[in-house]
């Protein structure tokens, strides 16, 4: 099992790797983490049975045997080549983003094979009767955990098995009471919001702790959907749902809570999405504990290289950068930023194939990024 990937993946590349992640958080790295994957999909087979593309609909649906999962993340991560600084990693992003909401009693809902999240049916709309609680017998919370310990079961220290994508708080909140319903409820009930933020925080670090407890392993540490080693507790925190509102009601409403959780936790970084949140970027980098943000302006609009003024803030605030990009925009901000590129992590969105691979390699070699 994973023997291609055992080969290409030794000891001593994961002991390399690991390194390099760990010198890049603590900013001693000469140049940014390169992450980026190819697929060689005509080596390998497809286990008989197994559920392959990959949806979120699989893991609410409790009559789907881990075993059938598992079988087609093996065979993506077999397919994989890894490139620069990418490893073997099993993402868990099956549960859907803001799945908190669903171990609390939202319902998830089938979409296009993705997950959605609902109020309860029976929930009561008055907030001020309503408590958010992270429920140990949630069906849809005891599945998440027994599939990620056949995850570790199964692959071992071959693979980093990654934590699923729990949420950022108000979005999670947003997922249980609909984010119409939030949006009035922030001028016409703010001290039951603010109550209910807190609830979630401590459902969140509950959370965050027991998945923790099962997929995190000796000699490989944490990862989650944005794929970047940390040999701490990391997480990627957000809010898209202050996309809608104003910095004022960001301070009020969503700066404390993340304040509070950079705090608890070793290492984070802020995931920014949409040009409606730069209004709140000076919010975010106030936080101290906050190691890093991830800028992406969104659909539609330009490429993240072409905001450097965004950037820079980011850097001079003595922030790591998470930039999700292709290799023409990683040439761009070279010649802007320089050395600070090595203050980056860079997800190459290029389609990178046998065929150029090298040709990469040599471009970033070309402007100091070597390997």
């Amino acid at each position: 099992m994973l023997m291609s990937m055992n080969d290409d993946f030794c000891a001593k590349r994961w002991a390399d790797t690991i390194k390099n992640y760990e010198d890049w958080w603590n900013k001693k790295l000469d140049r940014p983490i390169v992450f980026g994957w190819h697929y060689d999909r005509a080596k390998h087979t497809r286990h008989p049975g197994a559920s392959y593309p990959l949806t979120q609909s699989m893991m609410y649906d409790e009559n789907m045997p881990f075993e059938k999962i598992l079988d087609g993340c093996e065979y993506e991560m077999l397919t994989n080549q890894y490139f620069a600084d990418s490893f073997p990693y099993m993402h868990t992003a099956l549960s859907g983003p803001g799945a908190l909401a669903a171990y609390m009693g939202a319902r998830p809902v089938v979409k296009d094979g993705g997950i959605w999240f609902f109020p309860p049916e029976d929930m009561d709309e008055d907030l001020s009767k309503l408590d958010l609680i992270l429920d140990g017998n949630n069906r849809h919370y005891i599945r998440m955990k027994d599939y990620l310990a056949a995850a570790v079961g199964r692959f071992g220290n071959k693979a980093l098995v990654g934590m699923p994508d729990i949420g950022g708080n108000l979005d999670i909140l947003a997922g249980y009471i609909e984010s119409g319903a939030l949006l009035l409820a922030l001028y016409d009930d703010p001290d039951s919001v603010k109550r209910l933020t807190w609830q979630a925080h401590k459902a969140w670090h509950r959370c965050f702790s027991e998945f923790g407890d099962i997929v995190t392993r000796p000699g490989l540490g944490y990862s989650n959907w944005a794929f970047i080693l940390s040999q701490k507790p990391f997480y990627m925190l957000q809010c898209d749902f202050c996309y809608m509102i104003s910095n004022d009601m960001f301070n009020e409403f969503v700066l404390l809570e993340l304040k509070e959780t950079a705090k608890k936790m070793s290492r984070t970084i802020y995931h920014m999405d949409g040009v409606a949140q730069e209004k709140h970027l000076d919010s975010v980098l106030s936080i101290a504990e906050l190691d890093g943000v991830q800028w992406g302006p969104g659909e539609g609009k330009p490429p993240v290289c072409e905001w450097p003024e965004v950037i820079k803030k980011i850097l001079d605030a003595d922030k790591l950068l998470y930039y999700n990009g292709n290799m023409d925009g990683v040439e761009k901000l070279s010649k802007i930023f320089g050395k600070n590129l090595s203050r980056m992590y860079i997800q190459l969105t290029d389609a990178i194939t046998n065929d150029n691979a090298d040709d990469l390699m040599r471009r970033l070699d070309k402007i100091g990024i070597g390997f």
